[in-house]
């Protein structure tokens, strides 16, 4: 019987799961639109879809998410948009149905996304006695 510990995509599941604060297996499936019962079939076999997973990661810096080296997110994203590409429209559609369908720990996750890469956030949840 494999150690899950020494387990290659156990190691990867978990790097992941850290990168996006993800509690729960469950939560991971989501993030990578992948069925409960691929990932245990991952990690019972030690086998894992790394393209598919990484498609789904493409923030995180891929040699963190395969070996643990290096830093956890990548200095920039594959084909990122500059901020003038995308309409504030879309941006608002987006976060109003996210929010919408999304349970406690993935609203939660986003809060801590919004008051990481805007400071100015968190600025203005202070300044409106939010928190």
């Amino acid at each position: 019987m494999t150690n899950f510990i020494d387990n290659f995509t156990t190691n990867v599941i978990e790097r992941i799961k850290l990168a996006y604060e993800l509690k729960s297996d469950r939560s991971l499936c989501k993030r990578l639109n992948i069925k409960a019962g691929t990932l245990s079939k991952w990690k019972i076999r030690d086998t894992i879809d790394l393209r598919l997973v990484l498609s789904g990661c493409q923030d995180l810096n891929y040699d963190w998410v395969i070996k643990g080296i290096g830093n956890m997110f990548s200095e920039q994203p594959p084909n990122a948009s500059t901020p003038e590409d995308i309409p504030k429209e879309h941006i608002k559609a987006f976060l109003d149905t996210y929010w919408s369908t999304a349970n406690n720990e993935e609203r939660n996750w986003l809060k801590v996304q919004f008051q990481r890469c805007f400071p100015e956030y968190k600025d203005w949840l202070t300044f409106n006695k939010l928190i």
